[in-house]
């Protein structure tokens, strides 16, 4: 007697892994139905073959077959497809087979496997059925109905040749799915004190919206149901066709097949980021080192991609701190990372021991693909043998001490590997990470983002990759216009993302005009400049109309005068970040944008920068651009309100493309 797993295949093949996989120890063959056509009729490639040989799967025990169906034009009928491609498996049934036939999302749980094929042969004259856990949009998302009872799945079934002599294996599933009750072999399901326990899973609606929508262009019901616009599933929703008596429940990932959690590309898919599993090791990792690791936070996200984007068989993180790097590498769950630290802590960092508590944070997030090592970079190097994938440097920030990572530790990088170099936008006289980093000779690219992430390969491909993925956050040191006259309205202290990048650049600047309404800063100002000559400090308030003066407000409780405005309301609301203080006023005199560039008798402007605390839109708005040839605006797009598209239209329609900023809150344009 031969135990024939046997379903259809469309693009599932995430679970076409975990199928073959989960039950390839149970079954004697597997025979796949692959098409040419959806349901709906329209064209599509036969993949499972393919899909199955880049998976390692083809083998004597998986049989797949190709069929060809007709075409909408030659059959308008969607059910008419669904059944051929359902129906052509009976064809390879022999007399002692027990065929296991359901969809591809449909799995039996194997450790049942052997007892329903007993009852089977028992009950030889019944049909049995496989009940099913109804999962809906991700793994842990039971479907109810509306009086809070799970929906029964149990369309998959078990038979043998004599049933099939008789019903197609569309007649028997459809008995049960849409009730027809036209055939005499009578359904069976096996109960433990009269309740029918779950035997399997059904995985309906898994993946992505673009998944989803492949999937509702295409499948029997095409044109009867859609799924929702920017459906996300949690709890209470109603599933993905917008269906009231299909409401979602928390699952326990406990009840679902181990083997899921040995699949990294099965469990993505399975468990999205909105899933319990990864809701509540998000809780884990966002409390990790009690906000020390936001200077990393921003780069969560390009970590992950890029795990899954190459694949690694090995990452390796130098510094490990509290953690927060290493658990975003790890988190894929794709290849072996290594955390490398002293856990000494040293001057930039801080002198701290967080050894124990990185231990206890890998074993809460199990991690199981981490391995924390304990010793200097220096020491741990003399005995490294593995090829690298992913190399991140993120120890001691001196040049000295980025210089000899780098260069002891690259040897082992994989030709198609990367090297991350973080802290690169740190404008501090003790970090030296920006220093080395330019002087890298390799593909390189760079992340304005918290606090700057450096990225390196030998790979040119890879790098144009990561910057067409990530073009919102790039900053590239050596690529920014080399602007020789600025105004910037809203300078503040002056040492900011400008000023270091005028200064690294210039030895001098045609004009440089510096808006600032407090003028306790004036000295501030002129020290950031000194270098130059051509340095004008304008303490005056730029509003959108002619004003003699004006009231300015701001919070004692922000000594840096960061939000100082003449609209209180803009204050109030930064009135929540500050414990103690309160709000002040004082007089300042006004200015339009106009009279500022006539009194300077500015035409032509190499760059300008707008930080009007909460006026920014009126400014941009009443100024006349079209008179002017400013060849680069930048300005914080957080102010914009109601007025962001507006504006950005506006840009365009000067005639000015969006280009990379110096600051990750800031719109830049540029002719």
């Amino acid at each position: 007697m031969r135990i024939i797993d046997c379903f259809p295949y469309f693009n599932e093949k995430e679970l076409l892994e975990l199928r073959i996989k989960l039950l390839y120890d149970k079954v004697d063959k597997f025979i796949i139905i692959d098409a040419n056509k959806t349901h709906k009729g329209d064209f599509k490639n036969f993949t499972c073959k393919k899909t199955l040989e880049s998976l390692g799967l083809l083998s004597s025990k998986v049989q797949v077959i190709e069929l060809d169906l007709p075409s909408y034009e030659e059959e308008p009928n969607a059910w008419v497809r669904e059944r051929m491609q359902r129906n052509v498996a009976a064809n390879f049934i022999e007399n002692d087979d027990i065929f296991i036939i359901s969809d591809c999302d449909e799995i039996i749980n194997p450790d049942l496997i052997d007892y329903y094929v007993s009852i089977a042969s028992q009950y030889s004259n019944n049909i049995l059925r496989i009940p099913m856990a109804f999962l809906n949009s991700r793994a842990d998302l039971r479907v109810y109905d509306s009086n809070n009872q799970p929906i029964p799945w149990g369309a998959a079934f078990l038979c043998m040749k004599h049933h099939l002599q008789k019903y197609t294996p569309s007649d028997i599933r459809e008995s049960y799915a849409v009730s027809t009750n036209h055939i005499e072999f009578p359904d069976i399901f096996i109960t433990e004190n009269n309740k029918i326990e779950d035997a399997g899973w059904h995985f309906s609606w898994m993946g992505d919206s673009d998944r989803l929508k492949i999937k509702n262009k295409s499948f029997l019901h095409w044109d009867e149901v859609s799924v929702q616009e920017n459906y996300i599933p949690k709890e209470n929703s109603t599933d993905c066709l917008g269906r009231e008596d299909h409401i979602l429940k928390h699952y326990s990932t406990k009840n679902l097949p181990t083997k899921i959690w040995e699949l990294p590309r099965v469990k993505q898919f399975l468990l999205n980021r909105h899933s319990f599993f990864y809701l509540d090791k998000e809780k884990i990792l966002r409390g990790v080192g009690q906000n020390n690791f936001f200077n990393w936070e921003g780069h969560r996200a390009f970590a992950e991609w890029i795990v899954r984007k190459l694949n690694p068989k090995t990452i390796v993180d130098l510094g490990v701190d509290y953690g927060y790097s290493s658990f975003c590498f790890s988190f894929p769950n794709i290849g072996n990372v290594y955390g490398i630290d002293s856990f000494e802590g040293d001057n930039h960092a801080g002198k701290r021991d967080t050894y124990e508590y990185v231990l206890s944070k890998k074993k809460e997030l199990e991690l199981d693909n981490l391995t924390i090592i304990k010793g200097y970079f220096d020491d741990v190097v003399k005995t490294w043998d593995k090829q690298i994938d992913i190399l991140h440097i993120d120890g001691l920030h001196t040049y000295e001490a980025v210089k000899n990572d780098f260069e002891t530790w690259i040897r082992f990088l994989n030709p198609n590997g990367i090297i991350l170099m973080h802290d690169t936008m740190v404008d501090n006289p003790d970090f030296g990470v920006s220093k080395f980093f330019k002087e890298i000779n390799l593909p390189k690219t760079n992340f304005k983002n918290s606090n700057g992430l450096g990225i390196v390969s030998y790979n040119q491909n890879i790098i144009d990759i990561i910057k067409q993925n990530f073009s919102e956050l790039i900053f590239e040191f050596d690529d920014q216009p080399r602007n020789k006259s600025v105004i910037q309205v809203g300078t503040n202290r002056a040492n900011d993302s400008l000023s270091r990048y005028l200064l690294s650049k210039f030895e001098n600047l045609e004009l440089g005009v510096f808006v600032e309404p407090n003028c306790y800063f004036n000295e501030e100002i002129k020290k950031c400049y000194s270098k130059y000559d051509n340095i004008f400090i304008e303490n005056v308030a730029i509003l959108p109309e002619k004003i003699e003066e004006i009231v300015m407000y701001y919070h004692t409780g922000d000594p840096t005068f960061e939000t100082a405005s003449c609209k209180l309301d803009h204050i109030l609301k930064h009135q929540q970040f500050y414990s103690e203080g309160e709000i002040k006023a004082f007089s300042v005199p006004c200015m339009t944008l106009k009279e500022l560039f006539s009194k300077y008798n500015v035409n032509e402007l190499d760059w300008l920068l707008l930080d009007i605390e909460g006026i920014d839109a009126e400014i941009i708005l009443s100024f006349d651009w079209e008179n002017y040839n400013i060849k680069r605006v930048e300005f914080e797009h957080l102010h914009l309100g109601e007025y962001k598209d507006m504006i950005e239209q506006k840009f365009y329609n000067l005639g000015y493309k969006k280009v990379n900023s110096l600051h990750e809150f800031d719109w830049a344009f540029e002719k």
